[in-house]
């Protein structure tokens, strides 16, 4: 039988080059080495779990808003938009049936922190019964929160 012999040098680089790289392994899945790295891949992985629903708040507002059904859009609103609703005695959700509320486009949305997205929003509307039938576009920023129960709001509509 034959016998394989090493020197000790190579041996011993081959060696510490393995325990260097199973070290490495095993600290980067280790809880007690934090790396901004890992927090960062969390921060994206916990926004891109929170962005459907943020944006999906938005899409539900904006169909009701399509539909002219306020009591839908009412129930899509923080309860900070609409304590200033009621102290304001604003009709912002009393829509008129002229124009005709036809389409809306909602842009890609960013991440404001833990919990918070803006959307840029663009309205379309059609007016009818006038020599000029025309239609009109609008639009701004809308805000979508998650409340302290967890369920995403809109917090800010555009202003006209």
């Amino acid at each position: 039988m034959a016998e394989t012999t090493f020197t000790s040098s190579a041996y011993g680089c081959r060696k510490a080059a393995a325990l260097l790289v199973l070290t490495v392994l095993a600290l980067s899945g280790c809880e007690g080495f934090p790396s901004s790295q890992s927090a960062e891949k969390q921060t994206r992985q916990q926004q891109s779990q929170d962005y459907p629903a943020a944006l999906a708040v938005v899409n539900r507002y904006y169909a009701a808003w399509q539909n002219h059904d306020p009591a839908a859009a009412r129930a899509e609103l923080s309860e900070r938009l609409m304590s200033w609703f009621v102290q304001t005695d604003a009709q912002m959700l009393d829509w008129p049936t002229n124009p005709r509320h036809e389409a809306y486009e909602i842009h890609a949305g960013k991440g404001k922190g833990q919990g918070r997205y803006t959307f840029q929003v663009r309205l379309f509307y059609r007016f009818l019964g006038q020599a000029d039938e025309r239609l009109e576009t609008d639009g701004g920023e809308v805000v979508a929160v998650r409340d302290e129960q967890g369920r995403w709001r809109i917090d800010q509509l555009p202003t006209r």
